[in-house]
C-alpha cells in the first residue's frame, strides 16, 4: 500500500539518486610531455575541456586531480593546465597516483632497460592490458609474444590482426574484467594450450614483425605509390 509517507520517501531516494550518480570520477593524469599536439595534451584536454561527438560537445564526468609530466620542454603546458583547472603537477609518479587516490592500486618500479624487460617477460604465464581504448599499435604484444608469452586481448583495435597473424594469443568477447579473466581462466587450465600459443607467437613475431620485415613492406609501399602516380601522369 502507497502511503504518503513511502511514496515521499521512495521520492527522495529518487531525486537523491541523480545527485550521487553525478559525483565526478577522480583521476591522475601521467605522461612523458603535455605541450601542443602531444598525445598527452591531446587526451588530457579531452577530460579538462571535453570533446566533439556526434554534433554533440561531450563533458566526460571526471576530475582530473593531479598530473606528472617527465619533461618540460619549450611550450609545455603542465602548468598552465594546473592553474586554470585546479590541479597540482607532482614531482613523482607516486605522489600523482595517491592525490587521486591511487597509491594502493599501483606499483611503480621505475624505468628498464632491455635485458630487465626480457627478464620480466620470461617471469610471465600469460600477458593482458584490457584496453578500452582501441589501441592502434600493440607493440607490447610483439615484445612478450616475441619473448614466448602467450597474450590475452579485447577483440578491436589492432589486437585482432595482431594475433590472427601471429597465433600467440587469445580474443576475450570484449574489454570487460569478467571476459578478460574467464580467457586467462580457461589457458590457466590448459598449460599445453598456453605453451603452443606461446611458441607460435614467438614463431609469428620473428616471421612478421622483424625489422627486415618492416623496411621491406615501406619499400613496397613506397614503390606501389610511385606507380600509381606515373600511371596517372601517363593518363
Amino acid at each position: 500500500m502507497i502511503t504518503r509517507r513511502n511514496f515521499i520517501e521512495t521520492a527522495g531516494v529518487l531525486t537523491a539518486a541523480p545527485l550521487i550518480a553525478q559525483q565526478p570520477k577522480r583521476i591522475a593524469i601521467v605522461t612523458t610531455i603535455y605541450r601542443y599536439l602531444s598525445h598527452g595534451q591531446h587526451m588530457g584536454d579531452r577530460f579538462l575541456v571535453g570533446y566533439p561527438y556526434a554534433g554533440v560537445w561531450q563533458r566526460p564526468n571526471i576530475k582530473v586531480v593531479s598530473l606528472y609530466v617527465d619533461q618540460k620542454p619549450e611550450g609545455d603546458l603542465s602548468a598552465d593546465r594546473a592553474k586554470e583547472f585546479g590541479f597540482t603537477v607532482y614531482p613523482t609518479i607516486a605522489e600523482t597516483l595517491r592525490a587521486a587516490g591511487l597509491g594502493d592500486e599501483f606499483v611503480y618500479r621505475g624505468a628498464v632497460d632491455r635485458a630487465k624487460k626480457i627478464r620480466f617477460f620470461h617471469d610471465l604465464d600469460v600477458l593482458s592490458v584490457p584496453s578500452g581504448y582501441h589501441e592502434p599499435k600493440g607493440l607490447y604484444l610483439l615484445e612478450a609474444m616475441a619473448c614466448g608469452v602467450p597474450v590475452v586481448q579485447p577483440n578491436h583495435g589492432a589486437f585482432p590482426e595482431i594475433l590472427a597473424r601471429t597465433g600467440g594469443g587469445v580474443l576475450a568477447k570484449s574489454e570487460s574484467g569478467a571476459d578478460i579473466a574467464d580467457a586467462i581462466f580457461e589457458l590457466w587450465k590448459d598449460p599445453a594450450r598456453a605453451a603452443a600459443l606461446g611458441r607460435a607467437g614467438a614463431e609469428g613475431v620473428r616471421r612478421h614483425y622483424t625489422v627486415q620485415h618492416m623496411a621491406e613492406g615501406v619499400l613496397k609501399a613506397y614503390v606501389e605509390a610511385g606507380l600509381q602516380t606515373r600511371l596517372l601522369q601517363d593518363a
